[in-house]
């Protein structure tokens, strides 16, 4: 299983706080908010994570590097227009069906649990399914 995290948005509703870095690179506990996601993917099992990065992305990718450092194998892919999520999720279309390995896509700009991972990738083996979709409504 690999990941796709969405990290290209500008996070204007954060303003000033992201005029020189991205949202999900905004400190929270003493690092970034991105981190936390990586970490709770390679807790999950996940060690190949894709990054969609656009405006700012040298503050994501210089803090990265390629993930070793933290236990995974980052890759990036630039988003050049952010036209939206379905826009950027087509920037990784080509990764759908490599190797047969399933993807899990999620915004970069939320904390995720790593048992809330372990769940969602149980349902899906279990199921069978060409796709599940986790939504919370707002």
């Amino acid at each position: 299983m690999r990941a796709v995290i969405l990290t290209a948005g500008e996070g204007t509703r954060m303003r000033p706080l992201t005029l020189t870095r991205p949202k999900t690179m905004l400190p929270v506990g003493g690092k970034p908010l991105l981190e936390y996601n990586v970490e709770a993917l390679r807790d999950a099992g996940i060690k190949n994570i894709t990054m969609i990065v656009g405006y700012q992305k040298e503050a994501v990718m210089e803090h990265f590097k390629d993930g070793k450092n933290i236990g995974v194998n980052i890759t990036y892919v630039t988003q050049e227009k952010r036209l939206g999520t379905a826009h950027a999720i087509g920037q990784v279309a080509d990764l759908v069906g490599e190797d047969n390995d399933a993807i899990i896509v999620t915004n970069g700009d939320i904390i995720l649990e790593n048992e809330l991972i372990k769940s969602l990738m149980d349902k899906y083996h279990q199921s069978q399914a060409q796709s599940i979709l986790v939504l919370t409504e707002v």
